[in-house]
């Protein structure tokens, strides 16, 4: 989605990708102002991640070398 196929980056698409983003976040923030603080989910999100920063590095290893082996694979070097 954010790969041109005739090569390059697809700027609208990684323009709608950061709206669509964006847009999440902001509904998320308001969700959470109703109830309480507009930043629970992002600090009970943090907290999740400080409690399991193996898991955490290891699925950033699996998926950068995901992303890696994909660009190899569409680059046609595999």
């Amino acid at each position: 989605m954010i790969r041109d196929p005739l090569g390059g980056w697809d700027t609208d698409g990684i323009f709608q990708l950061s709206f669509m983003l964006a847009c999440v976040l902001v509904i998320v923030s308001l969700g959470a102002a109703t109830s309480g603080n507009w930043h629970d989910p992002y600090t009970m999100s943090w907290a999740w991640i400080e409690n399991n920063e193996a898991l955490v590095i290891g699925m950033a290893m699996v998926l950068l070398l995901g992303l890696y082996w994909f660009h190899q694979f569409d680059t046609g070097r595999l």
